[in-house]
């Protein structure tokens, strides 16, 4: 997944060791990272892998708020993940079991809130401030699947 932050110059790519690749490697498997580049000149300026922990993962859907923190999804475990602009790394932010396949983000526009679709379970809500979450309510005959 790719998110452009024109304000900052930078492109945020998210990547993961995918056996389908050509060079992939079984020692890499499981590992993803999010990537920052110069956007006018691509060059890389940033590598922030998940740290190594035994479990598989991969980065997907990202959201940036206004102060500039990049918010993502893992696709593997229902994690979000957060890079903060005064970090030089990622961090787990939210693990939730009652989530199951976590497949987009976005946040709302003065960056309190997060809003997570999960597959399975429908949209939930992240509040930044609390880390309070829980599912938006919709009505009982709204097909989600």
């Amino acid at each position: 997944d790719l998110l452009v932050d024109v304000k900052r110059n930078r492109l945020w790519v998210c990547t993961a060791a995918n056996e389908r690749f050509v060079r992939f490697e079984d020692v890499d498997r499981g590992r993803s990272a999010l990537l920052e580049f110069d956007l006018s000149s691509l060059e890389l300026k940033g590598r922030y892998p998940i740290p190594v922990d035994g479990l598989p993962h991969s980065l997907g859907s990202m959201t940036q708020t206004p102060s500039g923190d990049i918010f993502v999804v893992d696709r593997t475990l229902p994690i979000v993940f957060v890079k903060s602009m005064i970090e030089d790394r990622i961090a787990p932010l939210f693990m939730s079991s009652n989530m199951v396949s976590l497949r987009d983000i976005t946040s709302s526009p003065n960056g309190k809130k997060l809003y997570v679709a999960d597959y399975e379970m429908g949209i939930s809500v992240i509040d930044l401030e609390t880390q309070d979450a829980g599912f938006v309510r919709v009505p009982a005959n709204l097909n989600l699947g």
